[in-house]
C-alpha cells in the first residue's frame, strides 16, 4: 500500500473558503475540506479545480480528510461524526464513527485504525478497524 502524506496548501486557492486540511490521492490529486461551503474539493495535479463532492447533508462542515484503502474520510464538525465516502464520491455511510467532540484531524495507522483529534475535549480517540464510536 502506498504511504499517503497530509500536505499544507496555501489558502489563496480560487474558490476554497476554508482550507482546514488535505490530503494526496494515489493520482497526485489533493482534495480538499472546504468548511465553507460544506464541499470537498479535488486538485488535480495540473491546477484543475473542481468539486469532489458538492455540498450534502452527509457534510456539516468537514474539517478532516484522510484516505484507506482507496476510500476517503471526511471529519465532520458540525455533527460529530466521520463520513466514508468511495474513490468516485459516493456515500458508503456518514456515521462510520460517532460520538465525536468537534473533530479535526484523522489518520489511519497501517492496520486500519482511525485516530481523531478531538479539539473540544482535547483528546486523540482511537476508532477501531470498520468504524464505531471511539475512546479516548
Amino acid at each position: 500500500m502506498k504511504k499517503i502524506q497530509s500536505i499544507v496548501l496555501p489558502a489563496v486557492i480560487a474558490g476554497v473558503a476554508s482550507i482546514l486540511t488535505s490530503g494526496i490521492a494515489s493520482a497526485n490529486n489533493v482534495f480538499v475540506s472546504n468548511n465553507g461551503s460544506n464541499s470537498i474539493e479535488e486538485i488535480a495535479s495540473n491546477g484543475t479545480t473542481s468539486t469532489f463532492i458538492a455540498t450534502t447533508s452527509d457534510l456539516s462542515g468537514p474539517t478532516g480528510l484522510a484516505f484507506y484503502n482507496g476510500d476517503l474520510y471526511v471529519a465532520n464538525n458540525g455533527t460529530g461524526n466521520i463520513a466514508e465516502f468511495t474513490s468516485s464520491g459516493n456515500l458508503v455511510t456518514s456515521t462510520f464513527a460517532t460520538g465525536l467532540n468537534n473533530p479535526r484531524g484523522i489518520v489511519f495507522d497501517s492496520v486500519g485504525n482511525l485516530y481523531v483529534a478531538n479539539q473540544s475535549s482535547g483528546t486523540i480517540v482511537e476508532i477501531p478497524t470498520g468504524g464505531g464510536t471511539g475512546t479516548a
